[in-house]
């Protein structure tokens, strides 16, 4: 009996039952967790840049520098028929992303000079990879 009086004055001391205080818990490491998946999943998805079709390019320019350049980009199609409008042959992942520059993004779009600036830095960064 004394262990449980020991107990709940802890609990009053902290303002919460140890029931209410694990359950906060739990939902802070499920939280926790499912970011950390989103993470890896991330991660994998930069790391196969280089087969990356329209749609995995538009995903990744919608994503970055906190939704910044996704004003410029509304569908993968919207940026499919940009991209075919100046160029003969469909988006080829890598192969296009090495050579992009910022006369290609004025031309998809970007008529910030600045953000023009901004995403071929992360793209030329994430072609590093």
């Amino acid at each position: 009996m004394e262990q449980v009086t020991k107990i709940q004055e802890e609990e009053k001391k902290i303002g919460q039952t140890y029931e209410k205080r694990l359950a906060f818990l739990k939902m802070k490491l499920s939280r926790k967790i499912a970011i950390q998946n989103q993470l890896r999943n991330w991660e994998l998805f930069l790391n196969h840049w280089k087969d990356w079709n329209i749609e995995d390019f538009h995903s990744y320019v919608v994503r970055i520098h906190e939704n910044l350049f996704a004003k410029y980009f509304s569908s993968a199609e919207e940026l499919r028929n940009r991209w075919n409008k100046d160029h003969s042959t469909p988006f080829q992942g890598g192969l296009d992303l090495i050579s992009l520059d910022r006369e290609d993004l004025l031309n998809l779009g970007v008529d910030d000079k600045d953000h023009r600036k901004l995403l071929l830095e992360a793209i030329r960064s994430l072609c590093k990879q």
